[in-house]
């Protein structure tokens, strides 16, 4: 099967509308993280075919660059966060840019392990 294939979404809204919409129909993300450098949502097909969704933080190299040299060492994984949580502040009016760039570092995701374990 397929490892891993990545959509980029063109605003954070954009993404998290995708999510509700699939959500009311059932399906959900199995790890959403914010890299850091995206911010990605995770889903698996009964196969464990894996699909990340996703939106970048920075709008130019420069700024993606400036963040793997100062932040990329504090945690290169991400930190999770709830998606109905955030989604319900957007839908509220939080403003996309107060969440695109990271500003806690801790604690950091774990590694996730084995999908089909997951998937259980």
């Amino acid at each position: 099967g397929v490892d891993h294939v990545g959509y980029t979404y063109e605003s954070l809204g954009d993404l998290f509308e995708n999510y509700a919409r699939l959500k009311n129909h059932g399906i959900s993300p199995y790890w959403t993280i914010h890299h850091g450098i995206t911010i990605s949502m995770y889903y698996a097909d009964p196969d464990c075919n894996q699909m990340e969704f996703q939106v970048d933080c920075f709008d130019t190299s420069e700024g993606a660059t400036k963040f793997f040299s100062e932040k990329w060492d504090a945690n290169p994984i991400g930190v999770e966060f709830d998606a109905d949580d955030l989604l319900a502040k957007m839908r509220a009016g939080m403003s996309e840019s107060s969440f695109l760039v990271r500003q806690v570092h801790e604690p950091v995701s774990p590694l996730r392990g084995n999908l089909a374990e997951m998937l259980k």
